[in-house]
């Protein structure tokens, strides 16, 4: 059977990204461990593997697992990209860009997410203006205005809908740190974790963002500001309050002619009165 032979990369990566995107780490983590273990010299199920333990929260045995790898091979890039990952998950920014910084080193053309990873780590160390260099190079053009850390959202949203949720659900919870006083920042994370499934955070968390996002904005409550707390209410499962509360922001809507906007929270309306919360991609 193709996902038993370890010498069938495609097989092996494949039911394992399949898994990941059901949150079946303990599932991918057993596969990636099986394939490395009969095919050694592959390095990747070994990233892979650390990778899965990663997201589990099994820190400790990731950074054996890549360490004993560097032994055997001290020059195999994956290995540094994947410990600088491991680094950035455990609150170890500087360690991170060691590692990362390796990693673009050893190859003439490293993949974009290399450089988009070591900016996240250099913003995280402090240094916005290395980070905004490395920026620069990975998409190949300048900003009117320097890159910003949440100019790695759509980054971590195509981390999010590839199956490691909470590696970039670590990213969002230090976005809005970095930004609490921004409500569009929060509204934002609010909504991206109110709507998707299924989602490491608990319920508790977009509602309390889209709450927080809704009490710091100036002015009456915006429509879209009360549709994240309405879709966090319905993710929250209550729906008597994310009913009301989107009835409010499409009045609002049809106050201020977002004829656009109320389509599609009558559409909401209809899901939470039906006991059911809201679910889109979160793709960018």
């Amino acid at each position: 059977i193709w996902e038993l032979d370890a010498h069938n990369y495609l097989g092996i990566t494949g039911r394992g990204a399949a898994w990941q995107k059901q949150e079946r780490w303990e599932d991918a983590c057993r596969l990636y461990e099986a394939a490395a273990a009969q095919a050694p010299d592959v390095a990747r199920y070994r990233v892979l593997w650390a990778l899965a333990l990663v997201n589990l929260e099994r820190l400790p045995e990731a950074f054996s697992l890549l360490d004993q790898g560097l032994q055997q091979k001290p020059n195999e890039l994956e290995y540094y990209y994947a410990r600088g990952l491991a680094h950035l998950h455990n609150r170890e920014p500087a360690l991170a860009v060691a590692d990362l910084s390796r990693s673009i080193e050893l190859t003439p053309r490293p993949p974009l997410y290399y450089r988009l990873e070591l900016a996240r780590a250099l913003f995280e160390t402090g240094k916005a203006d290395t980070a905004n260099a490395v920026l620069v190079q990975a998409w190949g053009k300048a900003a009117p205005q320097p890159y910003r850390y949440v100019d790695l959202l759509p980054h971590y949203a195509w981390i999010w809908a590839s199956g490691e949720r909470p590696r970039a659900l670590r990213y969002l919870r230090n976005l809005a740190e970095q930004n609490s006083g921004d409500p569009m920042v929060l509204n934002n994370i609010a909504w991206f974790l109110a709507v998707s499934e299924p989602s490491p955070a608990p319920a508790t968390e977009p509602l309390d963002l889209a709450q927080r996002a809704l009490a710091l904005a100036d002015g009456p409550p915006s429509p879209f500001l009360l549709d994240t707390l309405a879709a966090a209410q319905a993710n929250a499962g209550d729906f008597d309050e994310a009913t009301q509360t989107v009835q409010q922001a499409l009045r609002r809507a049809r106050e201020s002619g977002g004829n656009a906007l109320a389509r599609r929270l009558e559409k909401r309306l209809a899901q939470y009165r039906a006991g059911q919360p809201w679910r889109e991609s979160v793709m960018p």
